[in-house]
């Protein structure tokens, strides 16, 4: 899997472990430390990278018809992953391997 050049910036000195693609070029990246979720250009939304560190307090999910959350709680704050309800099993079973 060829990496966006967004991903390889925020990579570091890490390597990536695994991946998914979530379609419309979306991906996930396992590192070591943390989960990379990268959005690709959209129509209403430009590239991104957002970052969830492994060092959660606990992990929640929820599933709807057609989308699926991850819910990371950390000591300071609450972050989400959201996800296409198709791919929620195999994002979870990439987020528990880190």
């Amino acid at each position: 899997m060829e990496l966006p050049e967004l991903i390889e910036e925020h990579l570091g000195d890490e390597d990536v472990q695994a991946g998914l693609a979530l379609g419309d070029d979306d991906l996930i990246c396992l590192t070591p430390t943390r989960t990379l979720l990268y959005r690709a250009d959209g129509l209403l939304s430009d590239e991104r990278v957002t970052e969830y560190p492994h060092d959660l307090e606990r992990l929640e999910l929820s599933e709807g018809r057609r989308k699926a959350k991850l819910r990371f709680e950390y000591v300071g704050g609450d972050r989400t992953l959201t996800v296409p309800a198709d791919a929620i099993r195999n994002t979870l079973a990439l987020v528990l391997e880190g």
